[in-house]
């Protein structure tokens, strides 16, 4: 196993060295400015911005965006090489996600060499940006980390869940009984008319930004998983105003409580799926006693859009769906979650003729806690088809699943309140008003070998010594690449 360092400092630098990001030392504005910028470089393919100036932010404190927007930066994420197969990114997940390792508590950490107590503890002076032009204001936590434990037992829940200033001293969370972990155990302080002492971290190792996601089940610490995944326990330090412990190596903590009945108006926010849909609703509010931070803090920051600026989720959710398929013994061969459908769409291969696979894929994956929230569209498709090559993923739905016969619509299922096509409605918040669909892109069972059609590409329809030799003469000839897409 890797010990080398893996803080965000290191993913930065190792990102940087591979042409995935870049500093600008100009001074940015974070009303709308910085959220541009993002957007401009991601959908252009260029490297990630490091700011080492937002205006009005604490001397020093610098920003950080796009940083998980690509494949080969989950791949360095993960201490894998950044040319690392997207399956393979997926298996390699997949397959550590099990271990686990408990954290030990150290006497002091980089997280806490600035402490800033009662009203010196002023979250305005941190370098959160107002993102998009319809956002509800500035957004502090698109990245950061919330920390909460269960009291009534030993389980600390880290989840993402985002976070809106305020005030200096007031920081509106989103967080919910009946969505997330994180609201669960506030519903148990509140339910003992107790406040609920509250953390939220930024950086450290970038495995714990990708574990904050959904994945972990209730009762499970994501800091287990990622001392297993990295095979050396984390190491934490203790909050100077709550009980609770965060991250040693994390470069910004917001301490504080949450009240009950302590809530004001969060958003809107332009959120996953690509569109801004939700209206101003009431949320719980942080009441915060302490800002934490190294010298010269970097705050990770996401711009989400079309694309996605994150591709870990479409990782994690590829993995936990392929380690549910193979748990239930279905013959599949890849899973993937492709970029494009900011993971409301899965696509599972299979070349095993047997009648009501689709149907058992599409089940086990609603069965998923994520595939039940946030993917309404399953796609099965032949082993000839790469699920995360969505070209041919369309092409495949286009010529190979039938328009009446193998588009199978399930109505009355909960979709995630954010879905732009839910009706508006008292109950959108519960996901009430949604459906899932099965595309079934295999060949009928009834179908005999030689009545498939041959398919025709240069990786299946010619003869391997032919193609061998092709690639050869081709390479010699270096010809400049194109982009295929072409320019609006």
């Amino acid at each position: 196993m890797n010990h080398a360092r893996t803080d965000f400092r290191a993913f930065l630098d190792t990102l940087t060295e591979a042409g995935l990001m870049h500093g600008i030392d100009e001074p940015v504005d974070p009303y709308l400015e910085a959220g541009a910028i993002n957007r401009h470089l991601l959908e252009s393919g260029l490297p990630g911005p490091i700011y080492s100036c937002i205006k009005d932010s604490i001397p020093g404190m610098r920003l950080a965006a796009n940083m998980f927007a690509t494949f080969p930066g989950v791949a360095i994420a993960l201490g894998l090489p950044a040319d690392t197969d997207v399956h393979d990114i997926i298996d390699c997940y997949r397959e550590r996600f099990g271990r686990t390792t408990e954290p030990v508590v150290v006497a002091e950490g980089e997280c806490q060499q600035n402490v800033l107590l009662g009203d010196d503890a002023d979250l305005t002076g941190l370098p959160a940006i107002h993102g998009h032009p319809g956002d509800g204001g500035r957004y502090l936590g698109t990245f950061g980390v919330s920390v909460t434990k269960d009291p009534d037992s030993d389980w600390t829940n880290w989840g993402i869940y985002r976070g809106m200033i305020h005030g200096p001293r007031a920081l509106g969370i989103t967080l919910h009984p009946q969505i997330n972990h994180g609201g669960r155990i506030m519903a148990a302080y509140h339910r003992a008319d107790r406040p609920m002492p509250y953390a939220m971290f930024f950086g450290g190792d970038p495995l714990y930004t990708i574990l904050g996601g959904p994945g972990a089940p209730p009762g499970v610490s994501e800091v287990d998983i990622a001392g297993g995944m990295r095979g050396r326990p984390v190491e934490l330090v203790r909050c100077k105003t709550v009980d609770l412990t965060v991250p040693a190596d994390a470069e910004i903590v917001v301490e504080g409580t949450v009240s009950p009945g302590d809530v004001l108006p969060e958003g809107p926010f332009a959120e996953y799926p690509g569109y801004l849909v939700s209206d101003p609703a009431p949320a719980p509010v942080v009441r915060v006693t302490a800002v934490t931070y190294r010298h010269r803090a970097i705050l990770p920051t996401c711009s989400m859009g079309i694309p996605m600026d994150m591709v870990f989720p479409q990782i994690q959710m590829a993995a936990n769906f392929k380690r549910a398929l193979l748990q239930a013994r279905l013959p599949i061969d890849k899973v993937g979650v492709p970029r494009a459908g900011n993971g409301m769409a899965v696509v599972v291969s299979t070349d095993t003729p047997i009648a009501g696979l689709p149907q058992r894929i599409a089940a086990t994956i609603w069965s998923d806690a994520a595939g039940s929230k946030l993917t309404p569209y399953v796609i099965v498709v032949n082993t000839d088809v790469d699920p995360m090559d969505t070209d041919a993923v369309l092409h495949a739905i286009v010529a190979k699943c039938h328009p009446a016969r193998d588009i199978h619509v399930y109505p009355g299922f909960y979709n995630a309140p954010l879905q732009p096509y839910l009706p508006p409605g008292p109950h959108r918040a519960l996901g009430a008003g949604g459906a899932n669909v099965l595309l079934d892109c295999t060949w009928p069972i009834d179908l005999a070998p030689q009545d498939i059609p041959l398919r025709s590409d240069f990786a299946t329809s010619y003869p391997d010594d032919l193609k061998r030799r092709i690639k050869h003469r081709v390479a010699a000839w270096n010809p400049t690449p194109i982009d295929v897409r072409g320019k609006n």
